[in-house]
C-alpha cells in the first residue's frame, strides 16, 4: 500500500476560483523529501509557507487534520491513512476556514479532477459541520460549578458522535489529558468524566475521531494540539518498538502471561514460581523474555521517560520510605508494565482465548499436554473468580 498509495494534492480557497489538483504516489512523494515547500511546488503556488495551512484527509478520518509542521506528515498518515489508497492533502490561504467547516469554491470542479485521478476508487469527502453550541447541563469537574457558567474561553465541546455532545472545561482536560500522558497513557486511551445534574459521573473514551473533530479543531485546539502532536510521536515510537519486539513469535504470549502473573502473585504459587526465576529485583527477564529482548523493553517509552527510568524512580521512592523490600508486582509493577508493552489487565483478565492461549504456553518454547489445558484453565478461572477486587492487595504483593 505505502508504494501505490496515490496522494492527491489540492488547491483551494473559500473566496477565489483559483485551484489545482496534482497527484503523485506516496513513494514519489518521499523521494521529494515531504515537507509543506515540497507541497507548494507540487501544486504550483510562489507563496510562502505562511502564507497557507495545509490539511490531511483520507477515507478511516472523520475530519481533515491540520499539518502544523513538516514532520506531521508523515507522522499522521502513518497513524492514519496507511490502510487507505488515497490521502488527500489540501492547501489554503492562511485567512482561510478550514476544510471542515466550509466548501471551497472550485470544490465541485477539483473533485471532479480527483475522481478522473482516482479511477475506480471512491474518492474520500471532508464532512462539514456546523459550529457547536453548548447546552450541557452538566458541573465542572474541578470547581463542582455549571460548566456552562464558565467563560466561553474556559470551555471546550466534545462531539461524541450521533447527535451528542459534552462540554468540559479547558483547564480539566489540560490537566487531566497531560497526568495521563506523563502516566504512559496513550492519547486515544484517555477517559474523561463529568459530573451530570444528577451528581452523576459520566466517562468518556478520547477515541482518536474525538481528538481530531474535537479537540485539535475549534478556538482551544491552540492548547490541544501540541498534545496531540506528542501523543502521535509516542505511538509511531512505542508501536515500532513494538513491532521489533514481536518479530519474536513468543513474544505477545510471553507479555500476557507476565502481566497476568504479576496480577495473580500473592494467589498463585506457579506465578510466583516463574516471576521468582527471573533472578530480578523487578522481574524482567527469563523465562518470559531473553536478554536482549529485556533490554529493548527497558527502552520502551513510558510517558516522558523510558521503562527503566520509571523502574529506577520507583526504586528510589521506595528506598527513600524504607519499604524498598515492598514492592508490590500487582500494583506498582503490573500497571507500570501494562503501559510499556500496551497490555490493559481488564481487557485481558476478560478475554477467555487470551487466558486459554497464555494457559498452554510452554516457555522452553513448548505447548503442554492438550489433556492438561481443561485442569490449568480451571486453575486460571479459579484464581481470576475467586471473590477478589482487581486492586485486592492479596492479589499481588511481593518482596522484591
Amino acid at each position: 500500500m505505502a508504494s501505490s498509495q496515490q496522494w492527491l494534492f489540492v488547491l483551494e480557497s473559500t473566496y477565489t476560483v483559483e485551484h489545482n489538483v496534482q497527484a503523485i504516489t506516496k513513494a514519489n512523494f518521499l523521494a521529494l523529501n515531504p515537507s509543506r515547500a515540497a507541497i507548494l511546488k507540487i501544486v504550483d503556488s510562489k507563496n510562502h509557507v505562511s502564507q497557507h495551512t495545509f490539511w490531511i484527509h483520507s477515507r478511516s478520518m472523520s475530519a481533515a487534520v491540520q499539518l502544523l509542521d513538516d514532520m506531521s506528515i508523515i507522522k499522521t498518515a502513518d497513524i492514519y491513512c496507511s490502510k487507505d489508497p488515497i490521502v488527500t492533502i489540501y492547501v489554503r490561504n492562511s485567512d482561510d476556514e478550514s476544510p471542515n467547516t466550509s466548501r471551497a469554491v472550485s470544490h465541485a470542479t477539483t473533485l471532479n479532477l480527483r475522481r478522473q485521478v482516482s479511477g475506480q476508487v471512491q474518492i474520500p469527502e471532508v464532512i462539514v459541520r456546523p459550529p457547536r453550541r453548548n447546552t450541557s447541563s452538566s458541573l465542572d469537574i474541578i470547581s463542582q460549578e455549571p460548566v456552562r457558567s464558565l467563560a466561553v474561553e474556559d470551555q471546550v465541546i466534545l462531539d461524541l458522535g450521533k447527535g451528542k455532545q459534552e462540554t468540559y472545561s479547558k483547564e480539566y482536560l489540560l490537566g487531566w489529558i497531560g497526568a495521563e500522558m506523563r502516566k504512559g497513557v496513550r492519547i486515544t486511551d484517555i477517559v474523561v468524566e463529568s459530573i451530570d445534574n444528577q451528581g452523576k459521573i459520566r466517562k468518556v473514551l478520547l477515541t482518536s475521531e474525538i481528538w481530531i473533530t474535537s479537540l485539535i479543531r475549534g478556538p482551544w485546539k491552540g492548547s490541544f494540539v501540541p498534545l496531540f502532536q506528542e501523543g502521535q510521536a509516542k505511538i509511531i515510537e512505542k508501536n515500532a518498538a513494538l513491532d521489533n519486539l514481536k518479530k519474536d513469535p513468543r513474544f505477545e504470549l510471553a507479555a500476557k502471561l507476565f502481566i497476568r502473573d504479576l496480577k495473580t502473585f500473592g494467589s498463585d504459587p506457579k506465578a510466583q514460581d516463574r516471576l521468582m526465576r527471573t533472578g530480578s529485583k523487578f522481574y524482567l527477564g527469563e523465562p518470559y523474555f531473553s536478554k536482549d529482548g529485556v533490554e529493548m523493553i527497558k527502552k520502551l517509552p513510558v510517558g516522558q521517560n523510558t521503562l527503566a527510568e520509571e523502574l529506577d524512580k520507583l526504586w528510589d521512592k521506595k528506598t527513600k520510605t524504607g519499604a524498598n523490600d515492598e514492592i508490590c508486582a500487582s500494583h506498582d509493577l503490573a500497571p507500570l508494565y501494562g503501559a510499556a508493552l500496551g497490555i490493559d489487565w481488564k481487557t485481558l483478565r476478560s478475554d477467555t482465548k487470551a487466558l486459554m492461549d497464555i494457559t498452554n504456553l510452554s516457555l522452553e518454547g513448548e505447548k503442554k499436554p492438550q489433556k492438561s489445558l481443561k485442569k490449568s484453565m480451571s486453575r486460571v478461572f479459579n484464581t481470576m473468580t475467586r471473590g477478589k477486587k482487581p486492586d485486592d492487595p492479596g492479589e499481588g504483593k511481593s518482596s522484591g
